[in-house]
């Protein structure tokens, strides 16, 4: 086994095939019958949002948006995607409460 052939099977899983197929120069047909034959499921990249999850309806979609350095749309599509409320829906449950 050469040693890009051992990095390649270090590498699978943890990036996408082709990755390892620019990486490792192996072709991507190899590196996919070696991660299956190893058993590894193909990589799953995480959603960059989801690091904001426990933010969703402590303030705007839009202010969100903005730290996040991704639109107002994209917040809100993630929001409701969860199930979660708006932050000016709950605000206003909140006001109506209180009367």
């Amino acid at each position: 086994m050469t040693a890009d052939m051992a990095l390649a099977r270090e590498l699978i899983g943890s990036m996408f095939d082709t990755d390892v197929s620019k990486i490792t120069g192996a072709s991507v047909a190899w590196v996919r019958k070696m991660r299956i034959a190893e058993g590894v499921g193909p990589y799953v990249q995480d959603d960059p949002l989801a690091q904001f999850d426990p933010l969703l309806a402590t303030m705007t979609d839009e202010a969100l948006g903005k730290i996040a350095g991704v639109t107002k749309q994209a917040i809100t599509a993630r929001r409701k995607a969860k199930g979660q409320i708006s932050y000016r829906d709950l605000q206003r449950s909140r006001t109506s409460a209180d009367d």
